[in-house]
């Protein structure tokens, strides 16, 4: 089996109607030959890579890019000495690199949402079939600890009060626009929203601002990483039992911040 042919056999294994994005596709490498083994990883730092290496695995799926820009434009970074070594480290161990990040984020399933559910154990708490939406009833302070006990983030940021009891809690894992929140944490009039990162001059200042003002809104910013973490273990555990003939290794990216 080549590596294309089996990414070829995730697009049709996955449960969703695949969908071919200018995000989705290969990053790095040559997929017309052999596959070894496959590397799942939330992000493909240059520590991932090595790992990978040492597990000889040939194929990395990534859910964030491999060269910092999401829309793989990276062109500026042609002659900088970061881009040369690691694509140099690449090209020297021959590996594949695919982007699998839009189709995870899927409708009518996203891997992402539903792993991060699991692992905080809130399935029972889900209003809809998202994974996004739950109505919990406890205060803040448990949200809180249920987050730093599961995700394990570097730090935990947050707007609200610890002793208030939030009813709704809505998620919106990875980066979350301003116009989204917005949307998001109005949609009831007792919300707790949790993100992995959005921009502090714009959402993050909106709700200090509510929370001010008295309305109970609360904001819980967990990074990046963490807030996605768990959706791409739960991906590489379907893809190993979907296909267990075949060498499949999860590898952390750990929380990229120090304490």
């Amino acid at each position: 089996m080549t590596i294309r042919e089996f990414i070829d056999w995730l697009k049709t294994s996955l449960g969703i109607e695949w969908k071919e994005t200018a995000i989705d596709v290969f990053l790095y490498g040559d997929p017309d030959v052999g596959l070894k083994n496959v590397a799942v990883t939330m992000m493909a730092t240059q520590e991932v890579l090595e790992k990978a290496v040492q597990r000889d695995c040939n194929l990395v799926i990534t859910h964030e890019p491999l060269f910092y820009n999401h829309h793989h434009k990276f062109q500026h970074l042609l002659d900088d000495a970061v881009y040369r070594a690691k694509e140099r480290y690449l090209r020297d161990h021959q590996l594949c690199v695919f982007h699998l990040h839009d189709n995870l984020h899927h409708a009518g399933l996203d891997y992402i949402a539903v792993g991060m559910a699991q692992k905080l154990n809130w399935g029972k708490y889900r209003t809809d079939d998202s994974f996004k939406s739950f109505r919990m009833e406890v205060k803040l302070e448990h949200i809180l600890r249920d987050i730093e006990v599961g995700l394990e983030p570097t730090a935990v940021k947050y707007i609200g009060d610890k002793d208030v009891v939030y009813e709704n809690v809505i998620t919106s894992w990875g980066f979350m626009m301003m116009e989204n929140g917005v949307k998001l944490i109005n949609r009831h009039e007792n919300c707790v929203l949790i993100t992995g990162e959005t921009h502090e001059w714009e959402f993050v200042e909106y709700v200090h601002d509510a929370h001010h003002l008295g309305l109970r809104k609360a904001l819980v910013v967990t990074g990046h990483v963490p807030s996605e973490e768990s959706g791409v273990e739960f991906l590489c555990d379907y893809l190993r039992e979907k296909s267990p003939s075949l060498s499949i290794s999860y590898i952390k990216t750990d929380d990229l911040f120090e304490k």
